[in-house]
């Protein structure tokens, strides 16, 4: 083991000479500082699989970050990221061929137990222990949350007498009377239209859910087609940015009040070792080596990292974004009750 030890740290060594040879003497001083400590008990690459499921605005910049920051404390331990869809998990399984772990939201999969392995409880708040949990078995943990939120176009609005004083409730009365429409975009994993009616929207409210973001967020923050959309945090987020170029409709944004329904949920799990490449060989080690990354993505350096991806704690780290701003009030809105959707259920066979 030490002679393998030894020879990864010669063979990380001469790929950083190669990379950068002015770094030669930092190089060098790594190298000693790994041949100082002691042998790991296990050295390999720990293979993970992410299936996008939600909005984000930089899901993989946060996960490749905090990657790094793992393989430097672990010493000798790499961590393999790839992007994998539902059905590339799903042949992946047929074939014997899947990573160690994987990163996945709500939704995605509808029978853990044929995919995953059972976890032990993890270290998040109260609100989010039922997530990852099918029935009374937890096969994944929660790593981070996104939100929903109301943008508003402020003009039309206020046309009617409306003003950012007033609340949620009064908004949804207003646009109950007035006729107007909603842009809630329809997404494979997540039901932003459980959100809206979560956020007391009246039935006479015109909603559109038949489009995907691609295509009706243009016609709601660029032509001003409707006086609501269903916002996430990346929305939010396209929005600043747009009004910082002087583009797009004047809004206001409206968070959720009460209980809050949550369907964007990061969660991670272990696969079963007969699905993986790796097979048996160094199941154990590899599992431990798993749980150790899933532990350091919910330290509280981690979880502050999350605005890198425009996320939200899972611990209760934070507050991460500055009150009186959209991603203060969705972060804050998060912090209540949740009214989280199943982990593993019916939208994963549609």
């Amino acid at each position: 083991m030490r002679r393998a030890w030894r020879g990864l740290a010669l063979v990380l060594l001469l790929g950083a000479l190669a990379a950068a040879p002015w770094a030669a003497g930092g190089a060098v001083q790594n190298l000693r500082d790994m041949l100082q400590k002691p042998a790991p008990e296990w050295e390999g690459v720990l293979t993970v699989g992410v299936v996008p499921s939600f909005p984000t605005v930089n899901l993989d910049g946060w996960l490749a970050a905090q990657s790094r920051a793992f393989e430097k404390q672990e010493g000798y331990v790499i961590v393999s990221l790839r992007t994998m869809t539902r059905a590339g998990v799903r042949a992946g399984a047929a074939a014997q061929t899947l990573p160690d772990a994987l990163v996945f939201g709500m939704g995605v999969f509808a029978e853990p137990e044929t995919l995953l392995t059972p976890l032990a409880e993890p270290d998040v708040r109260e609100a989010l222990r039922p997530a990852g949990r099918d029935g009374e078995t937890r096969y994944a943990v929660p790593l981070a949350m996104g939100g929903y939120g109301l943008l508003c176009n402020a003009d039309r609005l206020e046309a009617l007498g409306w003003s950012e004083a007033a609340g949620l409730a009064e908004t949804m009365e207003l646009a109950g009377g007035a006729g107007l429409s909603a842009a809630c975009p329809k997404a494979p994993y997540t039901d932003p239209l459980a959100a809206l009616r979560a956020m007391g929207a009246p039935e006479s409210l015109s909603v559109r859910a038949d489009l995907p973001h691609e295509k009706i967020w243009a016609e709601f923050a660029l032509d001003g087609d409707y006086a609501f959309y269903v916002a996430t945090q990346r929305e939010v987020r396209r929005m600043e940015v747009l009004q910082e170029r002087g583009s797009g409709v004047r809004t206001a944004f409206l968070a959720p009040e009460g209980a809050v329904y949550a369907d964007q949920v990061l969660l991670a799990g272990i696969v079963q070792p007969a699905l993986t490449s790796a097979g048996e060989r160094d199941a154990q080690s590899r599992r431990d080596c798993a749980e150790a990354f899933f532990d350091f993505l919910l330290g509280e350096e981690a979880q502050a990292g999350l605005v890198q991806a425009q996320l939200f704690s899972v611990t209760g780290a934070g507050p991460l974004y500055e009150a009186g701003t959209p991603m203060g009030a969705l972060e804050a809105s998060l912090a209540g009750d949740l009214e989280l959707a199943p982990s593993f259920a019916s939208l994963a066979a549609k």
